[in-house]
């Protein structure tokens, strides 16, 4: 393919994320690049990917998806953008196979978490061996919980007015969140997927390691139930909250700036600090 031909299409997927002012998954942009018979071949997505990537004009989400960088979702300060911090924990990992269990969610706005709600969530599906370990809950306590329709429309009502959907990996959580609500007939907000993991690996790339339990303890956060929703979507938002302050010392003031963290840290470190410069 020639270059004109590139260009072509970096114009046209540009033109379509504008208009749909909101990140989109490669599929999506394929389908538009290519028709509704080709977008779903591996090699349109790959190309779509290819096309955007390395151009200032796109910028991906950590949860894969691609937008505009000056769609005004992305334009938002960091300082005053509502970030609704979601933790599932789910029968296992696969999507489409397994069903969550329970639901942490934690809204944080203005510098503090101002909403909360968490709650076990009804399922007919064995729970793993692994996750019966790691969060210690059991069939039975599963019985008298919520159902999963009543658990999702207050998972929809507290994504209300949400700039940012963030998770310690937003790729599990909001992947496996948009599943289960749309078995429900509901959609997740377009909103931008923001990841603590990514996040604090590309902030403190010197600690030993960024799971969340260990992130809490190295900022005396108080996590007493790991692997338990609630306590973890309250735990990732006092990471976010660590996160947020010093993206701003390395100069983030927008939701883009989180997603484009490396780039802006990459320029604070090339700028001589204030004692060495030359008078």
């Amino acid at each position: 393919m020639i270059s004109t031909d590139l260009n072509k299409l970096k114009v046209e997927a540009y033109n379509f994320l504008i208009t749909e002012n909101t990140p989109c998954q490669s599929k999506t942009i394929a389908r538009h690049l290519f028709g509704e018979s080709r977008h779903e071949e591996p090699v349109a997505q790959l190309l779509v990917r290819s096309i955007l990537d390395q151009d200032s004009r796109f910028i991906k989400t950590h949860d894969n998806r691609w937008a505009a960088v000056n769609i005004p979702v992305l334009q938002v300060p960091i300082d005053s953008a509502r970030y609704v911090v979601v933790d599932l924990e789910a029968t296992g990992s696969l999507i489409g196979v397994d069903r969550i269990i329970e639901v942490g969610i934690a809204v944080f706005e203005n510098g503090q978490i101002v909403k909360q709600f968490s709650s076990l969530v009804q399922s007919d599906r064995k729970i793993s061996h692994r996750v019966r370990k790691l969060t210690g809950i059991k069939p039975d306590d599963l019985v008298d919980a919520r159902s999963l329709a009543e658990t999702m429309l207050i998972v929809k009502e507290m994504l209300v007015g949400a700039d940012v959907f963030v998770a310690h990996d937003v790729r599990f959580d909001m992947y496996f969140l948009r599943w289960e609500m749309q078995r429900q007939g509901l959609e997740i907000p377009s909103i931008p997927g923001l990841c603590t993991v990514q996040i604090s690996k590309q902030l403190w790339p010197d600690l030993d390691g960024w799971r969340l339990v260990d992130l809490s303890n190295g900022f005396g956060l108080s996590h007493n139930h790991p692997h338990r929703a609630g306590e973890d979507a309250i735990a990732t938002a006092g990471v976010l909250a660590y996160a947020l302050d010093d993206a701003a010392e390395v100069g983030a003031k927008t939701v883009l700036d989180l997603l484009r963290l490396p780039e802006l840290i990459s320029l604070a470190d090339e700028k001589p600090d204030s004692a060495d410069a030359v008078v």
